[in-house]
């Protein structure tokens, strides 16, 4: 089951650092990943280091760790989130649309 992006603006951070960490958190290797993904693990390679990567290989990969694609672009700060418990969690997501929706309210006051 996929888990709802958490990032929704606009995406900046590239993904190789995000595929890293995910697949050295499983303890796989870049040919085992690879071997998941259906993929030559040269395209894993160039994707770590940031260097070239296809849609098709981002929707592999996300699928193959079962998050979004969006996800992958996530900075590795924001995706610690998924560490915490779900109670923790929708705490701190709740904080955090409490927070932009105080931010939007103060913008449009401020256009006034």
């Amino acid at each position: 089951m996929k888990r709802p992006s958490v990032y929704p603006y606009k995406i900046t951070e590239p993904p190789g650092a995000n595929v890293y960490r995910l697949r050295n958190d499983k303890q796989w290797s870049q040919r085992e990943l690879a071997d998941r993904c259906q993929c030559d693990w040269t395209s894993i390679s160039r994707l770590e280091n940031n260097q070239s990567w296809s849609r098709d290989l981002l929707e592999r990969i996300a699928k193959t760790f079962g998050i979004n694609v969006s996800d992958l672009f996530t900075p590795p700060e924001l995706a610690q989130i998924y560490t915490l418990s779900e109670p923790r969690r929708n705490a701190i997501l709740s904080m955090l649309a409490d927070a932009v929706a105080a931010q939007k309210a103060e913008d449009q006051a401020a256009k006034r």
